[in-house]
């Protein structure tokens, strides 16, 4: 019914606004790419003004719609009617439906109660939840008559609110850990500069306050002073707490909800309703919660589908889990289960598994590594060649009538995908979501979008390998290039998938020891300390979070570390493997030089030929210094008998390579081949002198190699280079 009325509001149009042949034309043709009612809305708001009668009553049509289906949950129906000018601190399970009534509350601001959009703020913890909180909310007013709204509203993560407030001459310098400092001192000392720049804030929201730290919390309760008690209303659980890491005073979530409930005494409300999984699951996932649970979970959904065969499989032996894989990607695959999630509790660990996976060749399946990469996902040679194409369109507008831009970058990358056979047609296609995504964001936006605009705004997005950002590929499954049918199955790490979900789980067991701190050695004969018994709480959290990502099948494989986390007790690691191990994101295990000097004429070859997945082995060359005449060793990474990098001395490879002198290693396979330019190496250089600078100690009282004196006229003449991650343990 609400179609049939949109499509008669339409016709008014026609009759009533439209003037010329060419906006007839224009119309028609929009008019039949609709296909819903948010489609359909989201065209009639560039005809009809926010007064008028007739788009009132479409409004009002549609949040009645929405406030309809939200009754069907009385959990999150009583949140919803909360009296808004109230603090409210909302404790909700997973699946339970966080972000949907966080995006509710902000539509009931505007619409029900006439708050101005930019008297409301929105935090979130990082990045990607932003880009999701943001089309969550484009997405949901513009389904509601309100798109003009969603890009009033002040949506950031914390970092992003320091970096609006102090502006971006404060910040140069600092490194992003000092920023939030930065912000909490400009409430503190000038509090009247924040007003100038957010305005007058009525309302913080923010999702995920599990992860709150103290810096974060201090700048809530500062906002509360410098607006004058503006209404707080905070989300998250503090079961899925898992980043304790980051935390500067405590790693227990308890610890911060207490300060939270001293200072602004919101309302305690909850969800627990789990609209995600089947039961089975949550009855595995709630054994790693502590006893007092703020949020005990329940599930009522799934209850009348859930299948009759089983669907949980918890190994609690020495069963290994790389030796059922196979069979089980089988067994998934009959069921119709597309997206697979193998989890691993370090990086390391995703490396050994990628190994171990792409050694058993199983066809039909794309292997991905998430959250692992050293490198920001926007420098990925594919994703890069589509960004490049845009941003050489410069300052032209945005085309967004008719999808002529659409239509333009779409058949480029198509060729690109025939074309380029080595190179990764997923990260390609995923690339052409990124650009779908931001033009519906920009045709639902009266402001005028630029090109370069739009390359920008995908590589900020990008600048982490957030796996938020693979619900935008999933988002436009109807409308991807790539129609293959490959099983997807992603490696990653099990601090980066929370807030995703996925058909079928694997969580392998880890020989990380614990409590988990890759700096330091477990002394098992001490007695735990109240920290290190804070640090296998969150180990069990962040196995509760694992378990909990799993729609309809989880299989799980508990190793000594994980009986020492059921029963609070340390266990000392034993990994001893040959390949890649725990290291900071950079590229400090790679002599960028080796690309960007006198081997520079690889560098063509590494774009058009290098192939993602292919094996890449380490062989030692042993030379004599022609200045010096004194004996030397380098390890080459090859591929095809072609060099294509070099590790570097203080690699955890060429020093396992040196103790067991061997001269040849192979077990390697090629896990990313992507961009660098030389003002990166620069920066590199300079943030690396700074750290020396702070603490010789850490490197070794050695003053830092400065890469960036090693690129040749040509490279710098072409500006990057091409760099070739590789991943695996190594096999002799």
């Amino acid at each position: 019914m609400q179609i049939r009325s949109l499509r008669l509001c339409v016709m008014d149009v026609l009759t009533t606004k439209v003037k010329t042949n060419e906006d007839f034309q224009d119309l028609i043709s929009a008019y039949f790419s609709k296909t819903d009612a948010n489609g359909f809305t989201e065209l009639l708001s560039k005809y009809y003004d926010d007064d008028d009668v007739i788009w009132e009553a479409i409004r009002e049509t549609a949040i009645k719609n929405a406030e309809e289906k939200m009754k069907d949950n009385p959990e999150q129906w009583a949140i919803y009617n909360e009296n808004s000018n109230n603090n409210v601190n909302v404790e909700a399970g997973p699946g339970s439906g966080k972000t949907h009534v966080l995006t509710m509350r902000c539509a009931k601001l505007i619409y029900r109660q006439h708050v101005r959009p930019e008297q409301i703020l929105v935090l979130a913890y990082n990045r990607a939840v932003v880009v999701e909180l943001k089309a969550r909310l484009n997405k949901l007013f513009t389904s509601l008559g309100l798109s003009r709204s969603a890009s009033q509203l002040h949506v950031y993560t914390f970092h992003g609110l320091a970096k609006k407030v102090c502006g971006d001459a404060a910040l140069d310098g600092l490194e992003m850990s000092e920023w939030e400092i930065k912000l909490l001192s400009l409430m503190k000392n000038n509090p009247i500069e924040v007003t100038k720049v957010l305005g007058d804030i009525q309302y913080v929201l923010i999702d995920e306050f599990q992860d709150i730290t103290q810096t974060r919390l201090n700048a809530m309760f500062e906002l509360d002073i410098i607006y004058n008690h503006p209404a707080f209303f905070t989300i998250g659980d503090r079961d899925q707490s898992i980043y304790g890491f980051e935390k500067e005073e405590s790693m227990d979530p308890e610890f911060y909800y207490k300060q939270l409930y001293e200072k602004l005494k919101p309302k305690r409300m909850s969800m627990s309703t789990n609209y995600r999984s089947y039961p089975k699951i949550l009855k595995e996932a709630s054994v790693f919660l502590p006893d007092n649970s703020s949020v005990p979970v329940s599930c009522k959904k799934n209850i009348d589908e859930e299948p009759k065969e089983a669907y949980t499989f918890i190994y609690d032996n020495k069963r290994k889990w790389s030796d059922d894989f196979q069979n089980t990607i089988k067994y998934l695959k009959q069921k119709n289960m597309g997206d697979v999630a193998v989890f691993f509790r370090t990086n390391n660990e995703v490396y050994h598994g990628y190994s171990l996976i792409r050694a058993l060749n199983i066809p039909d399946v794309r292997i991905r590594i998430q959250g692992a990469s050293e490198c920001e996902l926007f420098r990925k040679r594919e994703i890069y060649a589509v960004i490049h194409m845009i941003e050489k369109e410069g300052n032209k507008p945005l085309t967004l009538e008719n999808d002529q831009t659409k239509n333009w970058i779409k058949n480029s990358v198509s060729g690109w995908i025939t074309k380029l056979r080595n190179w990764d047609s997923f990260y390609l296609d995923f690339a052409y979501t990124l650009v779908l995504d931001y033009l519906d964001f920009a045709v639902g936006d009266e402001e005028r979008h630029t090109f370069i605009e739009m390359a920008e705004a995908i590589k900020q997005s990008l600048a982490e390998d957030n796996p938020q950002l693979y619900k935008i590929y999933d988002k436009y499954e109807s409308q991807r290039i790539l129609r293959d049918k490959q099983m997807n199955v992603v490696l990653t790490t099990m601090h980066k998938v929370k807030g995703l979900e996925f058909d079928a789980v694997i969580v392998t067991p880890s020989v990380a020891s614990l409590p988990f701190d890759p700096r330091e050695e477990v002394n098992m004969d001490t007695p735990m300390t109240g920290y290190e018994k804070e640090c296998i709480e969150e180990e069990r959290r962040l196995l509760y979070v694992a378990y909990t990502r799993a729609r309809k099948f989880l299989m799980a494989y508990l190793g000594s570390r994980e009986r020492a986390i059921k029963t609070l007790s340390k266990y000392e690691g034993d990994d001893t493997s040959l390949g890649i191990r725990e290291r900071h994101p950079g590229l400090d295990n790679y002599n960028i030089g080796y690309n960007a000097g006198f081997n520079f004429r690889n560098n063509k070859k590494i774009v058009n030929n290098v192939e993602k997945n292919a094996p890449v082995y380490i062989e030692r060359y042993n030379g004599i210094n022609s200045y010096t005449k004194e004996p030397f060793h380098v390890y080459n990474i090859k591929y095809n008998g072609i060099n294509i990098g070099q590790l570097s001395k203080s690699s955890s490879i060429t020093k396992a390579m040196d103790d067991g002198k061997l001269s040849i290693l192979n077990g390697f396979y090629i896990s990313d081949v992507f961009y660098w330019t030389f003002e990166d190496t620069q920066k590199s250089d300079k943030r690396r002198m700074t750290e020396y600078l702070k603490d010789p100690g850490k490197y070794k009282y050695k003053v830092p190699e400065m890469y960036a004196s090693k690129w040749c006229e040509d490279a710098q003449k072409q500006g990057f280079i091409f760099i070739v991650s590789i991943s695996g343990y190594g096999t002799k």
